[in-house]
């Protein structure tokens, strides 16, 4: 898991990834959303497989965006 392009979480659990819906800003509990939030979301990523070089790409190139739009994090 990254976070602002840094690696946060390493590991792997093992087995394969799970068939189910995500909510953004939320918890996804028993198939229902729990715990919504109000807070503003200026960008989210999910995905699979970033290597480590590909999220801070990706972090650097999304706050390049966000800083021409005047609305940079």
């Amino acid at each position: 898991m990254y976070k602002n392009g840094l690696d946060i979480v390493n590991g792997n659990s093992g087995g394969t990834l799970p068939n189910i819906q995500t909510n953004l800003g939320g918890l996804n509990l028993s198939g229902g959303l729990y715990g919504a939030t109000n807070n503003r979301i200026a960008f989210h990523s999910l995905g699979d497989s970033y290597t480590g070089t590909e999220a801070a790409n990706l972090y650097t190139a999304v706050q390049a965006f966000q800083t021409t739009l005047s609305r940079n994090v």
